[in-house]
C-alpha cells in the first residue's frame, strides 16, 4: 500500500509540475511597443526611442537588442532573438525586455523606425514593426526665446546600458507553491484514508 502512494503522489506532483509547461510551438510574434520620447518631438527636442518585448512564455527572449543602422530618414535595429526550437517546452512566464535607442536632436522631418528580429540560432530574419514619426519646428515653441541645449544629432548609442530584461519569475514560483501543497494535502488525506482502513 505504501507504493501505491509512493507512486500516486509522484505522479500527481510530475502532473501539477507539467502545467507550467507549453509547447513552443505556441510561440506568437510578441508585436514590440514602439515609445518616442517626447511623444510629439520638436527639432530642440532630444530624442529616444523605447522598444519593449512583452512575451507569455520563456524562451523566446531578447539575445541581442543591436545598434542603430541610419539611411538618411530611415532608422533600423536588428534585434536577435532566442526562439525555442519545435520540440521544445516553455515557461509559462510573462515577462518583457526592452531598451531605449538614442536618436539626438533630428532636423524637421518624416523619420521612420524599423524593427527587425534575427532569430538567434538559424539566423532567418523578417521585419517585425514599422513606425513613423515627424519632428516639427520647434524655433517658435518657447514665447520667452528660450532654448534648451542639447547635443547634435548624431546618434549615441554606446554600449548596452539601458537595456533591461525584467523577468516576473514569481508567477512560475506561485504555481509551483500552489502545486506543492496540493500533493501535501492529497498525501495526508491519502494517509488518513490508509489509518482508518487499518482501525
Amino acid at each position: 500500500m505504501k507504493k501505491v502512494l509512493v507512486l500516486t503522489s509522484w505522479l500527481l506532483l510530475f502532473t501539477l509540475t507539467i502545467i507550467p509547461l507549453v509547447s513552443a510551438t505556441d510561440f506568437q510574434s510578441s508585436n514590440p511597443e514602439i515609445i518616442i520620447e517626447p511623444e510629439n518631438p520638436t527639432t530642440n527636442d532630444y530624442i529616444n526611442i523605447t522598444v519593449i518585448f512583452s512575451f507569455r512564455t520563456h524562451p523566446p527572449y531578447v539575445a541581442d537588442f543591436g545598434k542603430i543602422i541610419r539611411t538618411d530618414n530611415n532608422f533600423n535595429v536588428n534585434i536577435s532573438v532566442y526562439l525555442p526550437a519545435k520540440d521544445e517546452y516553455c515557461l509559462q512566464v510573462l515577462h518583457s525586455d526592452s531598451y531605449t535607442y538614442k536618436l539626438g536632436c533630428l532636423p524637421e522631418g518624416t523619420y521612420t523606425f524599423n524593427v527587425y528580429c534575427i532569430d538567434s540560432e538559424s539566423k532567418s530574419f523578417w521585419l517585425e514593426k514599422t513606425v513613423t514619426f515627424h519632428v516639427i519646428n520647434g524655433e517658435n515653441e518657447n514665447s520667452n526665446g528660450n532654448h534648451e541645449e542639447f547635443s547634435s544629432g548624431n546618434i549615441d548609442d554606446n554600449g548596452h546600458e539601458n537595456q533591461t530584461f525584467e523577468h516576473l519569475p514569481e508567477l512560475t514560483s506561485a504555481t509551483l507553491l500552489v502545486n506543492l501543497l496540493i500533493v501535501s494535502v492529497s498525501i495526508l488525506i491519502m494517509k488518513n484514508r490508509l489509518r482508518r482502513r487499518k482501525v
